[in-house]
């Protein structure tokens, strides 16, 4: 597994990237990419903030058990072992960076299936508390309808701000699905912005990103 963290000194709040599938950590360092992950974090440098990147299960260094694994089509077999070997590898690597520098709060922020790995983390709690989540064109996984899926995990956006950026052409996610979870989300710290774009949000998304995570 690999991690890319950047202490910004003095920082009270680690802001934890966790990108989306068939991509890595690498899309949080690559200026102008897809999800101008790069355009991100240089942001976040210049803000003074402190972030971290981690490779997920099967992705970037992070190679897999299973030799026919397929991050461009994880099955319904692998999925709960993507999600839980995910989970626990983003956690690892959280706890290692409080090590090396004392947090308050956290902030996630997330891509796509990201989304589903940083609510697993949440689920299973933290040892300081999450501020802000800002969720990149989520997976709400509506028709699996299973205990992955946002609509069932509700609880764990009631006590943080939920900020929910979605492109209104998406090709990957139904955008009906996303404005369905983002209606359900408890409370009325929420935030829902929608770009005239597809599943590649534009380099908008990353200002108002920022715009959210500043204190």
């Amino acid at each position: 597994m690999g991690t890319i963290t950047r202490h910004a000194p003095g920082s009270a709040t680690l802001n934890v990237l966790i990108h989306g599938q068939t991509s890595s950590k690498e899309e949080w360092t690559s200026a102008g990419g897809y999800t101008k992950g790069g355009d991100l974090t240089r942001l976040l440098d210049e803000h003074g903030q402190s972030w971290m990147a981690c490779d997920l299960y099967g992705h970037g260094e992070w190679t897999a058990d299973e030799p026919d694994f397929d991050s461009e089509d994880i099955s319904d077999e692998e999925w709960s072992e993507f999600l839980s070997r995910s989970a626990a590898g983003v956690r690892r690597a959280l706890d290692l960076a409080l090590e090396q520098q004392p947090y308050s709060t956290l902030n996630f922020v997330t891509y796509s299936m990201g989304c589903l790995v940083a609510v697993e983390i949440m689920k299973q709690g933290l040892p300081i508390p999450v501020g802000k989540i800002v969720m990149a064109v989520p997976t709400p996984e509506r028709e699996y309808d299973d205990d992955s899926s946002l609509h069932n995990n509700l609880a764990v956006f009631s006590s943080v701000f939920t900020a929910v950026a979605m492109g209104r052409f998406d090709e990957e996610v139904n955008p009906q699905d996303i404005v369905w979870f983002f209606d359900q989300i408890p409370g009325d710290r929420k935030l829902l912005r929608s770009y005239d774009s597809g599943h590649s949000l534009p380099e908008a998304w990353v200002s108002d990103v920022i715009h959210d995570l500043t204190p």
